[in-house]
């Protein structure tokens, strides 16, 4: 495994992780409506680490992430960049991002 790789899951670790630690046994949902500012910040870096890692293995292992995350994006030209994102990344590692998309499009 490339070392970049180890950093770029840590800090994707850490942000997951402090997302989900401010729902204090609530809902993400719940926890959303109160802290939103804060959450979206969280989701925003989370999604700008997937993006800018050009490894194949660490954007395959962000689909996850991008998948939840992507959930509680509001604002249209986001969650539309979030959409053309997955849909540059899932070229090179042949990975099927529609249904992804189409949950998010969904929950939107």
């Amino acid at each position: 495994m490339w070392p970049e790789n180890n950093i770029y899951l840590w800090q994707r670790y850490c942000l997951s992780c402090q997302s989900l630690s401010r729902t204090h046994l609530n809902s993400v949902y719940t926890v959303l409506k109160k802290n939103r500012a804060a959450m979206e910040g969280y989701i925003l870096k989370i999604c700008g680490l997937a993006f800018t890692n050009d490894n194949v293995s660490a954007r395959v292992n962000a689909f996850g992430p991008l998948a939840f995350c992507g959930r509680y994006i509001t604002l249209h030209h986001q969650r539309e960049a979030l959409v053309n994102m997955l849909q540059d990344v899932s070229f090179p590692t042949g990975w099927p991002v529609q249904p992804i998309i189409e949950d998010l499009n969904d929950s939107g």
